[in-house]
């Protein structure tokens, strides 16, 4: 679970970033093309990657947990190699929003859900450490997330997370 959900827990440093770059005051309210703040970004990740687990089970089912896990990374390194490129908010909202939410959701439905059917002693201590990587993975992608935007700035930070995540859904 570090991989998708606790990726998506580090967006905050990048809401920080986008505030910064996208600061367009009108009003009080941060605005762009279609006056949609950038917190929204983080707002459809959540939405996406929670409403769609009905879809992202039964998507495991059929495919099974690993290669659920693999499509799932892919998805989220094109989101956030996509959002690398993103010009306006509202690109952002598709990209490192929507499609990274997708993938989230695959990669999360079947790393949630997967150590259930491995193990029959011990089921619950396998699920509390399984979902011990949320906030694992909080932590190392929002220290990697600083570090990559200090060195190479937002689309680069973006590019080496993307990478990151293919790498890391495919081990």
């Amino acid at each position: 679970l570090a991989l998708g959900p606790g990726l998506m827990n580090a967006y905050g440093v990048y809401e920080e970033e986008y505030n910064r770059l996208y600061d367009n005051k009108d009003g009080g309210h941060y605005s762009s093309a279609l006056g949609a703040p950038v917190i929204f970004v983080g707002v459809i990740q959540i939405f996406i990657a929670n409403t769609l687990r009905p879809v992202g089970y039964h998507v495991m089912h059929r495919l099974g947990p690993g290669p659920c896990v693999f499509v799932g990374g892919i998805i989220m390194s094109i989101g956030l190699l996509s959002a690398s490129y993103s010009q306006h908010v509202w690109e952002l909202c598709l990209t490192q929003g929507a499609v990274f939410g997708v993938g989230v959701c695959l990669v999360w439905v079947s790393a949630a859900s997967a150590q259930s059917s491995w193990f029959d002693k011990n089921r619950s201590a396998a699920t509390g450490i399984t979902h011990m990587g949320l906030g694992i993975g909080g932590f190392v992608y929002s220290q990697l997330t600083r570090f990559f935007l200090e060195k190479s700035g937002t689309g680069g930070s973006l590019r080496w997370l993307s990478l990151t995540t293919l790498v890391g859904a495919t081990v």
